[in-house]
């Protein structure tokens, strides 16, 4: 089949999928306001536009329409990220982990500060579980003042690299890695080799 129905199955197979591994994977979830940016890895909705270019002097911006099927994907490579993220830890594997910390407690305070004094209803929020921002987001968008979401962006700590596990905050995750990601980069490729390696090879590392 095929079409949105076929669309729909196929999202909620994704989601027993997931609660199934959720079983053995405590932190792993499907969260619909969930969006990896690359460098600034946190949960804000984005608008994308293609540029139509006619000639010299004729162009165009069209919106990209944001299909269920993108969403599907991006539920998968999290999902794959998480279980190798898990595998590597379990088999006690030294490799290349994806972490995102806490914002610091200085970005923090000048957050609160900046949006109490545009008339924002955050005093119950603390910004040290990602459920904060997503309410946030959803007071700013209510608002329609939506370029504070630019504010939260910048509260957010800068996702590294690191032969260390620290989690994904911006994700809400507990074990993440890049195994499989938009960009292809040589970090992925070293966590192939040691996937490989585990499945293969049978040697310890």
């Amino acid at each position: 089949g095929s079409g949105p129905l076929f669309l729909n199955k196929t999202f909620n197979n994704v989601k027993k999928m997931n609660s199934k591994f959720h079983r053995h994977v405590p932190d792993t979830k499907i969260d619909s306001l969930r969006v990896e940016l690359d460098n600034l890895e946190s949960n804000f909705e984005t608008e994308e536009y293609s540029i139509n270019i006619f000639n010299r002097n004729d162009f165009d911006f069209k919106k990209k329409k944001s299909l269920q099927s993108y969403k599907i994907i991006e539920e998968f490579m999290i999902l794959t990220n998480t279980i190798i993220a898990n595998l590597l830890i379990n088999k006690k594997v030294h490799a290349i982990f994806r972490n995102h910390e806490k914002p610091k407690k200085e970005k923090i305070s000048l957050l609160k500060e900046i949006l109490n004094e545009n008339g924002f209803n955050i005093k119950k929020f603390k910004y040290d579980i990602q459920s904060d921002f997503r309410e946030t987001i959803k007071i700013i968008n209510r608002s329609k003042k939506i370029f504070f979401n630019n504010t939260l962006l910048k509260t957010q700590s800068k996702a590294y690299y690191n032969s260390i596990n620290k989690g994904h905050f911006g994700l809400a995750l507990e074990k993440y890695t890049h195994f499989t990601s938009p960009i292809r980069r040589y970090s992925d490729l070293i966590v192939h080799r040691k996937v490989v390696d585990i499945l293969f090879s049978k040697k310890k590392i």
